[in-house]
């Protein structure tokens, strides 16, 4: 019930007022309904689906790396497989991206996907592409595969993670581990780091 109202609700807003304006003629009267109707609209986004028992806003991830072809699409698809697993992935928006600009417009890198196909977990082709400010906005959690990756967002794109503490995190935190990933591209391990990943999509699943 929340869902539908909610969406109706902020779908046809313009829609309402068009048509409360044109018909009462009252700009007084129009004045006081805009603000009940926006104050009711600040209260259903504030109060949440729990309050109505309805079903929950969707959850929107993004996984960072460095370059967007090997951890950070890994846990994009091993998240994604998760979800489907557990029956949740309608709960989910799940996206990844990098830090750099050094692998835009490239696809996951061979063995990454390799990897992925061994352990049977589907994945679409995709093209990398650097993190921008609006994504801390949009996305409730923004997961780093290390902490160069936080480190290093200042450098490559201006953002400060540090405004966005409330969201940002390391993968393998989420299973109870602080450490990092080790990035495969240079250690050549797939297999490590597909297990590492794993483990934080699992542990992310788990807590969310």
């Amino acid at each position: 019930m929340y869902t539908r109202v909610y969406a109706l609700a902020h779908i046809n807003r313009l829609q309402i007022y068009h048509f409360f304006l044109t018909y009462t003629n009252n700009c007084v009267i129009f004045f006081y309904f805009f603000c009940i109707f926006e104050i009711f609209f600040v209260l259903l986004q504030s109060f949440g689906p729990s309050a109505y028992g309805g079903t929950e806003y969707m959850k929107r991830i993004l996984f960072l790396c460095h370059g967007n072809i090997c951890r950070s699409p890994m846990a994009e698809f091993i998240f994604l497989h998760l979800c489907r697993e557990a029956g949740v992935a309608d709960n989910f928006e799940v996206a990844s991206a990098a830090i750099s600009t050094e692998e835009t417009g490239n696809d996951i890198y061979p063995p990454a996907q390799r990897i992925l196909r061994e352990h049977g977990i589907p994945f679409d082709h995709r093209n990398a592409r650097q993190v921008a400010a609006a994504d801390f906005d949009y996305y409730d959690h923004v997961i780093c595969a290390d902490r160069a990756n936080i480190r290093l967002l200042p450098h490559y794109t201006g953002i400060q993670p540090e405004m966005y503490s409330n969201k940002v995190s390391l993968l393998m935190s989420w299973a109870g581990e602080n450490r990092d990933v080790s990035d495969p591209w240079y250690t050549r391990d797939f297999e490590t780091a597909y297990r590492d990943i794993y483990e934080g999509c699992k542990g992310l699943l788990s807590k969310l």
